[in-house]
């Protein structure tokens, strides 16, 4: 066993050499320069130094002539273990300054367990004179820095070219101008013919960034269509990892190229890659110098490639970012709009919830769209199929000069089918927008729209049981394009009022069945009554009137003379309050005709709506009297309602038939008597 003291800046130089001598039973000390290896070998006193000759602090050479000069190192033998010079270079180097002998990197285990064990075994190699020694080192040396001064500038020389790449290319701020930049300096950087540059952002195959440089701008369109058409994506061959091709000029197509790129002599192909993924790949083909492309332009490639997946990482991030922002702001928007939809539908509903007729309802959900909505006015319109016209139901709007001219000439207005907005809703049945209301030739108050400052107006059906049955407007001071969303919302909002209409008429009709059913309940009682006939006709009156919830009720009779008369009568009003005007027609008609009259659209008053019907009373086929009904609900005497009316008329008079048959009765009783 020896002790062996390993001089080498490499790491893994000393490693591996101290692992196969450890293994062969040496002992192994080990230095990283000149200067410390001969302090270690002074220390140590080894039998074997093993010393790179080109290190930081001093070469081998001066390493060896130190250990000569001094009297206690001079007799250590010494191997040369280096790959700067070639293997005669090195050889002679070392005989010029007395080493035994030379091992280059790389050698195998058994060579330098060999070599080793010669060299202790004291084998003479010979040594020339030191003049010729000194000759040879500086001849050698100058060499060598010659070699690396020429290497040296054009390694500088790249490098710099390489950096003003990277700073063309930090400035680029769109992948598009990214890959034109890099294909036109990737020409430059290894003297290529043409070059390609293709990437994909991750997860979208359709899109693509591709440049062509060395082409004409005809001959480069075609092969960047190529690149990016929908057909499966042509892949040089080895893009996933580096390739230097060499060999025959190949047609383009062969190697993973379009077709319509030019023939293929020497090609290089590098990966665009960051430390996460890969984005496509980079492609310099036919070097000008005709030569292959070298290990060095391949590593200085791989490394410019490598820089541009970082930039284009970075775009593919700031864009995916950017697009998050987008949809976040788009979220944003539309859960603003959905809760601003939400808040004027409450709005809508409480309105609605809190009124008993939509008259009352009507101001304060107007007020409600308005606020919410951001308009300045709105009104309601119900449509009278009867007089075929819009009637005005309620209208709100924001203090703003010159309104008020607007709202009079709308009183003024009679809307009918297919007239101006609210009746153009009516006739189409669907929304209608007017984004401009100067220029729309069917909106007929447009001048005192333009004075109150109203620039857009919409309309929207409120729909009951699948029928319009009004017409919403709103109108507001600034123009507004068609909405989608908008309309949307307005349409739901007249489908809100549809429902409150069509609930307050059920329950209305429910109130009105329930009321009549309870007069036939009375009704039905007085079949045995003992009353007179005026008291029977006056109780009938009042039963109608209080129990049922007509506004009027009239019992007629006519006069053997033909007079109309009446015979009772009872109102809401009080027995002070007129009854309906044109009446006494009604009844003269009933009385020849034996059949009642029914009128769901008969006006209480010229502003009051109403329905009436005219039932004849009938003993032993003859009409005895009229019972005549009024209410406050048009369209009252129709259907069930009517049904029952019907048959409140009939039990009167079989009540009236029972008193008739009684006094009859009483009458031939007291006659026999007498």
């Amino acid at each position: 066993m020896a002790k062996i003291l390993i001089v080498d800046d490499h790491a893994v130089n000393r490693e591996s050499l101290s692992v196969v001598l450890r293994e062969a039973g040496h002992e192994v000390v080990a230095a990283t320069d000149a200067a410390s290896g001969f302090d270690r070998a002074r220390e140590a006193r080894p039998d074997l130094i093993i010393s790179d000759i080109l290190m930081p602090s001093g070469d081998g050479y001066e390493f060896v002539r130190s250990l000569r000069r001094d009297a206690l190192l001079s007799h250590v033998p010494v191997i040369f273990y280096t790959a700067h010079f070639n293997a005669r270079e090195a050889l002679t180097l070392a005989r010029a300054c007395g080493v035994r002998c030379v091992l280059t990197k790389p050698s195998t285990p058994e060579n330098i367990r060999q070599t080793v064990q010669a060299v202790l075994a004291g084998e003479d190699v010979g040594t020339p004179s030191g003049e010729a020694s000194e000759a040879q080192y500086l001849r050698l040396v100058t060499s060598k820095l010659a070699e690396t001064a020429e290497e040296l500038e054009w390694t500088s020389s790249r490098l710099m070219a390489l950096i003003d790449m990277c700073l063309q290319l930090s400035e680029e701020r769109e992948p598009a101008d990214l890959v034109k930049a890099f294909s036109r300096a990737m020409r430059d950087l290894v003297a290529a013919r043409h070059s390609v540059v293709a990437l994909w952002e991750p997860g979208q195959p359709s899109t693509s960034h591709v440049a062509v440089s060395g082409l004409s701008e005809e001959a480069a369109a075609a092969v960047e269509a190529g690149l990016t058409s929908p057909t499966p994506i042509p892949v040089p061959l080895s893009a996933r990892g580096p390739m230097r091709r060499t060999g025959p000029v190949s047609d383009a197509d062969e190697l993973g190229l379009p077709w319509t790129y030019p023939p293929v002599g020497a090609m290089l192909v590098v990966p665009v890659r960051s430390g996460t993924r890969q984005y496509g790949w980079v492609c310099a083909t036919s070097r000008i110098s005709g030569d292959a492309f070298s290990v060095d332009d391949e590593q200085l490639l791989s490394t410019f490639a490598s820089y541009l997946g970082r930039v284009f990482e970075n775009h593919c991030l700031i864009a995916e970012a950017s697009q998050r922002s987008r949809q976040l702001e788009l979220e944003v928007a539309r859960r603003a709009a959905s809760q601003w939809r939400a808040e004027m539908q409450c709005a809508v509903a409480n309105a609605l919830a809190g009124a008993g007729t939509l008259a009352e309802a009507a101001p304060q959900m107007l007020q409600a769209i308005c606020t919410k909505g951001g308009f300045a006015l709105a009104e309601l319109w119900e449509i009278d199929e009867a007089e075929g016209r819009l009637v005005p139901v309620s209208a709100w709007h924001d203090n703003v000069p010159g309104i008020a001219p607007f709202l009079e000439i709308t009183r003024t207005f009679t809307f009918r089918r297919g007239q101006g907005l609210p009746g153009r809703v009516w006739n189409a049945q669907v929304p209608v927008w007017v984004a401009d209301l100067s220029t729309e030739p069917t909106f007929l108050r447009a001048e005192s729209a333009a004075a109150a400052g109203l620039k857009c107006g919409m309309g929207f059906p409120v729909i009951v049981r699948g029928q319009i049955s009004g017409v919403l407007c709103v109108f507001g001071h600034a123009g507004r394009p068609p909405d989608a969303d908008l309309i949307t919302l307005f349409e739901a909002v007249g489908g809100q009022v549809g429902q409150f209409i069509e609930r307050r008429r059920q329950e209305q009709r429910l109130v009105r069945l329930s009321r009549i059913h309870a007069i036939l309940v009375q009704m039905g009682a007085l079949i045995g009554s003992d009353d007179c006939r005026t008291g029977l006709f006056q109780r009938v009156c009042r039963i109608a009137v209080e129990d049922g919830g007509f506004v009027g009720a009239e019992v007629f009779t006519l006069s053997p003379s033909g007079e109309v008369t009446i015979a009772a009568a009872a109102r809401a009003g009080g027995p002070d309050t007129p009854p309906g005007a044109g009446t006494e027609e009604i009844v003269r008609d009933v009385f020849a005709a034996g059949e009642p009259v029914i009128d769901n659209r008969r006006g209480l008053s010229p502003s009051r709506e109403g329905a009436l019907a005219a039932f004849p009373l009938a003993h032993g086929g003859r009409v005895r009297a009229v019972l005549l009904l009024q209410a406050d609900a048009p369209g009252l005497f129709a259907g069930a309602e009517l049904m029952v009316v019907r048959q409140m008329a009939a039990d009167v008079s079989l009540a009236l038939d029972a008193l008739e048959s009684r006094m009859a009765a009483r009458f031939g009783a007291a006659a026999g008597a007498v």
